[in-house]
């Protein structure tokens, strides 16, 4: 991904062996960063929290790295099958000086088409009120608010089958009949 100023960011599928990284990014970010992204005081992740971000039966965690220093993670983001419903919740985490470049938003298009392509029913991200960088991307994602208490707002974004036009209808039956039927044999191993 290259940002609007030029810079390059490299994104990769995030690994159990990344926690270090992940840790040491979290040093690097300012407590306000931190209290957007966790809605309270931390600064590291715990190891099984984070085997459960990276296990692919949960879902999508990918880290972010500058090309210029590739082993130095600027953010990761998750999208995690843990919400309600089947659906899965997206969060993201990105170093201070790498914010406001439109990182946040091309990572949040990207977990949003994965989650498509995954056909899960849709999303679910947590934000405080102040936090108007995440607010401006979820809304531009066609997230929907719901204010829920103590500051924060659920946001949700559901999927629906596109649906079909009447024509595109037309076509599928058409061809459907017009398709010789063939009736092949299967195969035995011998």
């Amino acid at each position: 991904m290259t940002t609007a100023s030029g810079d390059r960011v490299l994104v990769r599928r995030a690994t159990a062996s990344d926690l270090t990284a992940v840790n040491d990014l979290h040093e690097r970010c300012s407590t306000r960063t931190l209290c957007r992204r966790y809605h309270g005081g931390r600064d590291r992740l715990r190891a099984g929290e984070w085997r459960r971000m990276v296990d692919p039966a949960a879902g999508r965690a990918l880290v972010l790295a500058a090309s210029d220093h590739p082993g130095r993670l600027i953010g990761y983001a998750t999208l995690l099958r843990s919400a309600p419903g089947g659906m899965a919740e997206v969060s993201l985490l990105l170093q201070d000086d790498w914010q406001r470049r439109g990182i946040g938003s091309a990572m949040a298009r990207h977990l949003v088409d994965a989650a498509r392509r995954a056909r899960l029913p849709g999303l679910v991200a947590w934000t405080e009120a102040g936090n108007l960088g995440a607010v401006t991307i979820l809304r531009a994602s066609d997230a929907q608010p719901e204010r829920t208490g103590h500051g924060e707002t659920r946001w949700t974004l559901g999927f629906r089958e596109p649906r079909q036009t009447t024509a595109a209808r037309t076509r599928s039956r058409k061809s459907r009949r017009s398709r010789p039927t063939t009736v092949m044999p299967r195969s035995v191993p011998s």
